[in-house]
C-alpha cells in the first residue's frame, strides 16, 4: 500500500498515531508474589498474570484526522522457563493490528484511485508511490 514508511516523520501526508498501553489486572500484593515465587524457583513453577491491552490509533492526512480507532484485550502472560514469556503479547497485538486493518479496509479509508472511480467509495484516495505514511507510536 505504501512504498516506504518512517517513523516520527512530521512530514508526511499520511500518518498514523499509535497509542499501545499494557495494564495488570489484579492487586500489586499478587504479581508481587508471583514475582517472589518465580525468583524463588528460577521460573521453574509458572506463574499467570491477567493483562489488558488498549491499542489506539488515530489516522491523519495532511494533519486533519480521519478516523479514530480504539480497541481493547485481554490476555494472560506466563513466565516460566520454559515458555516464551512475551508469546501472548505477541498474539494479543497481532489480534489487535488485524482488527485495525479489517476495520481500515472496511471503512474505505485509503482508496486506490481507480477503486475509487469505479464503485463510488469515499475515503481518503491512497498514496501514491512515492508517498510516505508516518508512524508515530507513544
Amino acid at each position: 500500500m505504501f512504498e516506504r514508511v518512517d517513523m516520527n516523520n512530521a512530514y508526511s501526508e499520511y500518518r498514523l498515531d499509535i497509542k499501545f498501553n499494557e495494564d495488570l489486572q489484579g492487586s500489586k500484593a499478587a504479581e508481587f508474589s508471583k514475582a517472589m515465587l518465580g525468583a524463588a524457583t528460577l521460573l521453574l513453577v509458572p506463574t499467570v498474570s491477567d493483562m489488558e491491552a488498549s491499542f489506539s490509533v488515530s489516522v491523519f492526512h495532511k494533519n486533519q484526522v480521519v478516523k479514530r480507532y480504539a480497541y481493547k484485550t485481554q490476555y494472560s502472560r506466563t513466565a516460566s522457563l520454559f515458555l516464551d514469556a512475551q508469546d501472548a503479547r505477541k498474539k494479543s497485538i497481532k489480534y489487535l493490528v488485524d482488527l485495525l486493518m479489517k476495520d481500515i479496509q472496511q471503512d474505505a479509508i485509503f482508496v486506490e484511485p481507480k477503486e475509487a472511480a469505479t464503485t463510488g467509495k469515499v475515503g481518503m484516495v491512497a498514496p501514491r508511490p512515492g508517498q510516505i505514511l508516518g508512524l508515530v507510536t507513544r
